[in-house]
């Protein structure tokens, strides 16, 4: 359903927007990784990708609140280990 590009891709948007405090862009990211973790529920199987759309969304919360440090955002080799199947 998600693939590791698109995890990859969404990861760095993440940090990008993060480092330059864009919070336009925070709130676009914050409302794909909704869509994509409902997605994901549908299934009925909740898998390693779910849980790192729960890292990104706190990530994007905690950009908000600024306390950034707080969250972990999953590291590129996490996500590259990924099973798709998973």
């Amino acid at each position: 359903m998600v693939t590791k590009e698109l995890l990859l891709y969404l990861r760095q948007r993440l940090l990008d927007a993060r480092s330059a405090k864009n919070q336009e862009q925070l709130k676009d990211l914050q409302g794909t990784f909704y869509v994509l973790q409902e997605a994901i529920w549908s299934t009925k199987q909740y898998s390693k990708m779910a849980a790192f759309l729960d890292d990104m969304i706190d990530s994007v919360r905690d950009s908000f609140q600024g306390v950034e440090w707080k969250s972990e955002i999953p590291s590129i080799e996490a996500i590259e280990r990924l099973n798709t199947d998973d």
